[in-house]
């Protein structure tokens, strides 16, 4: 059977799961720091870990010795740069905007060289953190929206812009080009149609050779012989036929014999009559 040590949520204690349909092994899921024994693990062990490596604000979650649960990591505190400095923690989360460092909002500038630029309302002017003296020079993340959010940031700090009525014309166009090309097509059918006629003709004629083919090549029916000829669906034997030519030749017999007694009695009939 197999041993899942889980801890429970209500009495905060560790417990034992029995399901005979597997091998004692630990439920790692379950209780992060709850051992196969069903013993807390040591303290310091790694638990969970964070994401602060990769930007965020989540540090990482270690056993304290004496829960079998993985308690929750620490959290940055708020304003903490984050995501290579583009933000900020924000209660555990790294969406807060790095103008907040100037006690500022941010806003997006309109020179080309600075739309992947931080840029923070400073003196009632929305400047870039490249030109204000006192700040630090930030770039946004690839993909952070730019140019007013009518495009966003490249991994090369570029800013690709996307017109929303460029797709629109572009599909369009695509609708143009297809009835125009189903125009022509109708046009074309219209003075070549002697073409498309012979074409039907010709395949019309195609079906038909194949079909008188296949009839020639399609094997025929096997033969039988004299033993194996039916009789309203029954096959009869070369006994059952012979019978049957014997039954035949015994009727023959009879009428012959027949035929030879009305002559010998004719003569009969005619010398009475003539007395």
């Amino acid at each position: 059977s197999r041993n899942d040590a889980t801890w429970h949520s209500v009495t905060g204690q560790c417990d034992i799961i029995v399901n005979p349909a597997f091998l004692s092994l630990p439920s790692p899921e379950a209780s992060r720091c709850c051992s196969s024994e069903c013993q807390p693990l040591e303290a310091g062990i790694l638990c969970l870990r964070g994401d602060v490596e990769i930007g965020g604000c989540q540090q990482a979650s270690f056993c304290n010795g004496t829960s079998a649960a993985c308690p929750p990591g620490d959290t940055l505190e708020d304003n903490t740069p984050c995501n290579d400095g583009s933000n900020v923690c924000d209660h555990g989360v790294c969406n807060g905007s790095a103008c907040t460092l100037y006690n500022t909002t941010e806003c997006y500038c309109s020179r080309e060289d600075q739309l992947c630029e931080v840029c923070c309302v400073f003196g009632g002017e929305c400047i870039s953190t490249f030109d204000w003296p006192e700040a630090e020079n930030i770039t946004v993340h690839p993909g952070y929206p730019c140019r007013d959010l009518t495009g966003y940031c490249n991994q090369d700090l570029e800013c690709v812009y996307v017109d929303n009525n460029d797709i629109l014309n572009d599909l369009l166009d695509n609708l143009k080009d297809l009835l125009f090309n189903l125009k022509s097509l109708t046009q074309w059918l219209k003075s070549y149609w002697y073409w498309v006629l012979a074409s039907f003709g010709g395949l019309i004629i195609l079906i038909i050779l194949l079909q008188v083919t296949y009839r020639r090549k399609k094997p025929k029916k096997t033969e039988r012989g004299p033993g194996e000829r039916t009789d309203g669906g029954r096959p009869v034997g070369r006994r059952g036929q012979r019978g049957r030519g014997q039954s035949g030749h015994g009727r023959s017999g009879r009428g012959q014999g027949y035929q030879r007694r009305a002559d010998e009695i004719s003569p009969l009939i005619e010398r009475t009559s003539q007395t």
